[in-house]
C-alpha cells in the first residue's frame, strides 16, 4: 500500500493538532501495541536538516488503539521554536518488525507576526 499524500501547515506560536483515522474497508486499524514516528526535513534526502520529530514516545503522536485514531501534536512553545520554512515529512507506524509508511507530503511552517 503506497503512503497517502497529505500536506501539513503549522503556524509558529500556535498550538498545532491534526487528527486522522486509519481505516481499511471502512473498519479502523487496531493500533494497539504499535509505535509511530514522523520526521519533517528541509529536503527530500534523509540527510536534510531535521525540522522536527514527533513520536508516540515524546508525546507528539497519540495512537488511539482499536479506534484507528492518530493524533499529531505540537505545543505553542514548540511551534514558536520552529523556523519558518518548507520541507517534507513522512509518518510511519511500526508493528514489531513491520513498518508502514502511512502518510507523506509537504510541511509548511508559517511565520508568527504577532508577538
Amino acid at each position: 500500500m503506497p503512503a497517502g499524500r497529505y500536506d501539513l501547515t503549522i503556524e509558529q506560536g500556535a498550538t498545532w493538532a491534526e487528527d486522522f483515522f486509519w481505516l481499511v474497508d471502512d473498519a479502523p486499524v487496531d493500533l494497539t501495541g504499535s509505535t509511530a514516528r514522523l520526521h519533517a526535513r528541509d529536503g527530500i534526502a534523509t540527510g536534510g536538516t531535521l525540522l522536527f520529530e514527533l513520536t508516540d514516545a515524546n508525546g507528539g503522536i497519540l495512537l488511539g488503539g482499536d479506534t484507528g485514531s492518530i493524533g499529531l501534536r505540537l505545543s505553542a512553545a514548540a511551534t514558536a521554536a520552529l523556523d519558518a520554512s518548507e520541507g517534507l515529512y513522512d509518518l510511519e507506524i511500526v508493528f514489531g518488525a513491520i513498518v508502514v509508511r502511512l502518510l507523506q507530503g509537504r510541511v509548511t511552517i508559517r511565520p508568527n507576526l504577532t508577538q
